[in-house]
């Protein structure tokens, strides 16, 4: 444990590149810290002519069209991390993955918006990939952690689910108060699932036949073995795998079940060897599920860190925010525009508290000659120039010209 501590997160990226820049909160396990053949095997991986590569990489899921929070997650990704890390242009890699595991809600039209905006932003990245490629060897690494005793069928229903989950809070803030089981204050009830002890072979037999086909939709689900003690909600049995009867829109109908979100993103951070996992503050609390998978696959651990969102932008940052927007048309629409008229500094009116989304003609108002002199400044966009012939027009006419040409207006 206390060689583990001493070598640390990042403990294979080179002497120069500044870690400390995007360092966050690490973890009481050791869960986070990569072994001494980890990082041998990476290091020699991300080795190229010019020395060691650093690696990023944009993971939106194609359910939706791009908004504003991937614009900020672009930049980042592409440029801004490796600016705080010192890294040099010609050892920066970015992966543009489809984080694309969930069927139901996703569709060609997503893939192909998002690929288009990424190239209209002017990000190149190094290669594009798709999680759902890597759907057999996500399969295997599931057989894996039910070999090890590590995740269960589990046949509760979400509500039945829910219940235990929320057992199992209660069960925390009753430690957090010096509280124990037998206490006469102790709050009843069993936070576990009754499946949770289920054999390794009756449990490979079971997942089995989630594969098969031999299960509906909602009747059974593999959970991984995680611990339902702990203050963190995360970390109460997360779901891997879900059976669900869904053509997908990238490789067909190959597969009758998908692996979650949770368990398919850190595991691919890890296959692809990412260096710096970015994501949201939203995710703090998911550091202790995503490193606890991969420690228990013993997979390579990148380096997560979380960036502050800007609630200054007052728009439309998080697809999760508009879920239930998220089939209109017109939000569709909004979504893109969103991001498109970002690229001029224009300031959005001011959100209701439920936060709807944006309409186009909300960011033309007021004061656009002071945004204008502004724009080549914005951090989130350097790359944009002004629209031809510029200078034949005053500020406002000139931005509204680039907006017009966009079809933004």
């Amino acid at each position: 444990m206390a060689a583990a501590e001493e070598r640390g997160p990042g403990s294979w990226l080179d002497a120069d590149v500044n870690k400390a820049s995007l360092t966050a909160r690490k973890l009481l396990q050791d869960w986070d810290v990569t072994t001494p053949e980890q990082d041998a095997v990476h290091k020699a991986k991300n080795t190229s002519d010019t020395g060691s590569v650093v690696r990023t990489r944009f993971p939106p899921e194609p359910n939706g069209y791009l908004h504003i929070g991937h614009a900020k997650s672009m930049n980042m990704n592409f440029s801004l991390a490796f600016k705080k890390l010192g890294v040099p242009p010609e050892r920066r890699e970015t992966v543009f993955r489809y984080d694309d595991t969930n069927p139901e809600a996703e569709c060609d039209e997503y893939i192909k918006s998002i690929n288009e905006d990424v190239k209209w932003m002017g990000w190149t990245p190094t290669r594009t990939t798709y999680a759902s490629e890597g759907f057999h060897d996500l399969y295997a690494l599931a057989i894996k952690l039910i070999e090890a005793g590590n995740a269960y069928v589990c046949f509760q229903k979400s509500e039945e689910i829910e219940v235990c989950r929320e057992v199992a809070k209660k069960h925390a803030q009753a430690r957090s108060k010096g509280l124990k089981p037998g206490d006469a204050e102790w709050p009843e009830g069993d936070p576990c699932s009754p499946y949770r002890e289920t054999s390794v072979e009756e449990n490979l037999k079971l997942f089995n036949d989630m594969k098969l086909g031999k299960f509906d939709e909602g009747v059974a689900c593999l959970r991984m073995k995680m611990d339902m003690t702990s203050s963190n909600l995360n970390m109460f049995d997360q779901v891997a795998y879900r059976v669900k009867y869904v053509g997908h829109p990238h490789i067909g109908d190959e597969w009758c079940i998908y692996p979650t979100y949770d368990f398919t993103h850190c595991v691919q951070d890890a296959l692809e060897d990412i260096d710096f996992s970015i994501c949201t503050l939203e995710f703090e609390t998911r550091r202790e599920s995503y490193y606890w998978l991969l420690h228990h696959l013993n997979l390579f651990k990148p380096m997560v860190y979380e960036m502050v969102g800007d609630d200054g932008l007052h728009a439309a940052r998080s697809t999760r925010q508009h879920a239930a927007a998220r089939g209109s048309s017109q939000h569709a629409a909004r979504s893109t525009r969103c991001v498109k008229a970002l690229h001029f500094n224009l300031t959005p009116l001011p959100f209701t508290r439920h936060r709807s989304p944006v309409s186009p003609q909300h960011f033309v108002r007021g004061a656009l000659e002071a945004q204008v002199a502004q724009a080549d400044q914005h951090w989130l966009f350097p790359r944009l120039g002004r629209p031809p012939h510029a200078h034949h027009l005053g500020p406002s006419e000139a931005w509204l010209h680039r907006l017009r040409a966009q079809q933004i207006l």
